[in-house]
This record gives structure tokens, C-alpha cells and sequence, in this order.
């Protein structure tokens, strides 16, 4: 939300920020069972998640994020799936894991490219943000008993192929456009999570 600007709204394309709630979900998981967060801090935490998740999926922006085809709309499912897993919201969170088998459709072409992330002038950082963004949402799915790691197209599209086609440019120079430095280091997270799912 930027004060003065579109009625105090806020855009949809803010929605990503919280992208990382995924990891705070876990943190609070953790908290929960050692006993150190108190049951009415954990009450007004779901009360304000329940909130902000019927925001996501009824709001204008949230379903304008929720359409996005490039990254916007992978963690934007994130989001979503990961609050719906925390509250115990199955029917939201089955639909949301099983919505993104379509997204996984227009992320990857039959290569592994990932043609939305592409057209980004830092092509090497967004390919590798979103391929990240698709282990978090693989390993919620997984958690909850939905394989996302080995759903694929008709025409092999799909997570592995994506990593497949990203890897292959581990160790050399990244040929596409990228106009700021780009830490190869970044490939190595994906690397070892393929690694250990295939």
C-alpha cells in the first residue's frame, strides 16, 4: 500500500512481499510445540490468518495476483496453501495444490524453460526465483500428501524439467539477457533439491 495512491488499496503485485510466510509458518510450528507461545497469541495469529487468507482469494487484488502467469501467481498459491495447511483449511488448501498443476503447465515450456521468466531483463535471478518458489510448493504438497514433484504434461513439462534445463547451465556462463551480476551460488539449493527428489 502506498498512502494517497489508488484509494489506499494497494496493488496486487505488493502481495508477493509476504512470500516468505511459508517460513514463518514453520517457525510458529516450532514455537506451538515447545510450549512457548501462549494459546491466545496462537488464537489471534489464526484469527488474523483467516483474515488475510479470505482477503487473498475474495479481494481484487488477491485475485488479480491469484491470475498472474509468471512468479507473482506461484507465490501467490504459496501463500495460500501454506496459511490453508496451518489453519487445517483442507478444501481450500486441495484446490489451491491442485490449481497449481495448471500453473506448472504455463511455467515450464516442453524444454524446462520457463518462458514468463524469461522475458525479465535479469532472466538468470527470476528463473532461479521461481524454480525456488516451485520446491517450497512441492515440499508443502508433499507434506500433504499431493505429489506436485512428478506431475507432468503431455510433453514432459513439469518441475524436473525445469530444474533439468537450469542445471545445465551450472559451471557456465548464463547466456540469456542479465543486466546486474548474478550469484551462480544460487543454483546450488536447486541442484541439491533435485538431487534428493530425483
Amino acid at each position: 500500500v502506498r498512502p494517497g495512491h489508488n484509494n489506499d488499496q494497494g496493488s496486487s503485485s505488493g502481495i508477493i512481499e509476504m512470500k516468505d510466510l511459508y517460513y514463518f509458518l514453520d517457525a510458529v510450528r516450532i514455537l506451538q510445540g515447545s510450549g512457548e507461545l501462549p494459546i491466545e497469541e496462537q488464537n489471534q495469529l489464526k484469527k488474523w490468518l483467516s483474515q488475510y487468507l479470505y482477503w487473498l482469494r475474495t479481494s481484487p487484488q488477491g485475485r488479480k495476483e491469484r491470475s498472474s502467469s509468471n512468479n507473482h501467481g506461484l507465490y501467490y498459491d504459496l501463500q495460500v496453501a501454506s496459511i490453508a495447511a496451518f489453519l487445517k483449511e483442507t478444501l481450500v488448501l486441495r484446490d489451491t495444490l491442485r490449481d497449481s498443476r495448471f500453473r506448472i503447465l504455463q511455467h515450464f515450456d516442453a524444454q524446462g524453460r520457463q518462458p514468463e521468466e524469461m522475458k525479465r531483463t535479469i532472466t538468470a535471478h527470476y528463473c532461479c526465483f521461481n524454480l525456488q518458489g516451485w520446491i517450497h510448493l512441492a515440499q508443502l504438497a508433499e507434506a500433504c500428501g499431493e505429489d506436485l514433484w512428478h506431475f507432468t504434461g503431455h510433453d514432459g513439462r513439469g518441475i524436473k524439467a525445469g530444474m533439468d534445463w537450469l542445471l545445465s547451465h551450472l559451471g557456465q556462463t548464463w547466456p540469456y539477457e542479465q543486466i546486474e551480476a548474478f550469484d551462480y551460488d544460487r543454483l546450488y539449493p536447486i541442484y541439491y533439491a533435485c538431487q534428493a527428489k530425483y
